[in-house]
């Protein structure tokens, strides 16, 4: 009976062999942006551009892919690190998406961590989080955005 739950133990913490549950998700290189995502949201909210970080380049994109759920739901997600702190990037994101055509349905404000949720009327939605990046040297940030897009009638 012992041999049997180490045995679990180990696959289950190995990966090896761990089935695959719902589609895959479709990377691309760090430092891009995965086609379909709004980047508009790159920009951490802020209108005319101003970039969530602090020099006036894109953001150093981390993490980009996108999930195909179905023909008519697609998820696109882009992670990318800032040196903008946690509150800064929310006030941008809180002040900025309305007039992009969002509507806020959700705020997280913690001191460990921020976030927003919002819809479109077109039935996307989208889910920032926030977090504290602790190897840069002035309280810096890592930022996610997922963005589902929804075709309606289809």
């Amino acid at each position: 009976m012992v041999v049997v739950i180490v045995v679990i133990v180990v696959y289950k913490f190995t990966g090896q062999g761990t089935p695959q549950v719902g589609p895959a998700p479709v990377h691309v290189p760090a430092g891009q942006v995965v086609s379909g995502f709004p980047e508009q949201l790159l920009t951490g909210g802020a209108a005319s551009g101003t970039k969530a970080v602090a020099s006036t380049s894109m953001p150093q994109v981390t993490n980009s892919y996108s999930i195909n759920y179905s023909s008519s739901t697609n998820q696109y997600t882009t992670e990318w690190v800032s040196s903008s702190s946690l509150a800064a990037i929310l006030g941008n994101y809180k002040s900025s998406l309305p007039a992009q055509g969002w509507t806020i349905t959700g705020v997280a404000d913690k001191s460990t961590y921020k976030g927003i949720y919002a819809v479109n009327t077109a039935g996307a939605q989208l889910n920032i989080t926030i977090q504290p990046v602790a190897f840069l040297p002035s309280a810096g940030s890592k930022v996610t955005v997922s963005y589902l897009n929804v075709t309606q009638g289809q």
